[in-house]
């Protein structure tokens, strides 16, 4: 009689699984999203630090099939347009390549001159607004007795500067996301 008042800890587990509530189609693709995005972020991560080759990205990827394999994909994708931004263009290029790769494309001129044209107009923009920027701080600390050749103002540290980089930054933002969205697209729909 006191075996039937007596459970496994597996049975009162089990009877404790019984009772949570079924967990809906939208949680279910939350979790697998939570599990295996990562994967994805983490094959773009050793990419673009070096410790992958473009030529290993899809294969890469290409581990996980079905839904699990295009979310992981989806990650890698997703970390590799992250990655392309106007202050950092080595890193840029190197996540352009990875994305032309995973789309399939092999060499992608009109992504590699689109690229190029974008990051040389914000060059020489970044490159204008920093001299014009430095003639202003020069003036003012003339203006305060400090001058000559010897006094170099330092940009990173002026508020104006930062300030009007910025905004030249938001002005370059849509059209880089233009092309950021491109390549996703390009990418995601490859594999």
């Amino acid at each position: 009689m006191e075996e039937e008042g007596i459970k496994s800890a597996l049975e009162l587990a089990m009877e404790r699984v019984s009772k949570l509530p079924e967990l809906s189609a939208e949680e279910i693709a939350e979790q697998r999203e939570k599990e295996y995005r990562p994967l994805g972020e983490a094959i773009g991560h050793r990419y673009l630090e070096g410790i992958l080759a473009v030529g290993e990205l899809a294969p890469e990827a290409g581990r996980h099939e079905g839904d699990s394999g295009r979310i992981v994909r989806r990650g890698l994708v997703g970390c590799l347009s992250g990655a392309i931004e106007l202050e950092k263009p080595a890193a840029a290029e190197r996540a352009l390549a990875g994305l032309v790769a995973l789309a399939g494309k092999g060499d992608d001129g009109a992504a590699a001159s689109d690229w190029g044209r974008l990051l040389g107009e914000y060059e020489e923009r970044r490159a204008a607004l920093a001299e014009e920027q430095a003639a202003g701080a020069r003036l003012r600390l003339a203006a305060l007795g400090i001058s000559g050749s010897a006094v170099v103002p330092v940009m990173e540290r002026d508020e104006g500067y930062r300030t009007a980089l910025a905004a030249l930054r938001r002005e370059f933002e849509p059209a880089l996301e233009r092309l950021r969205s491109r390549l996703r697209r390009e990418a995601e729909t490859a594999g």
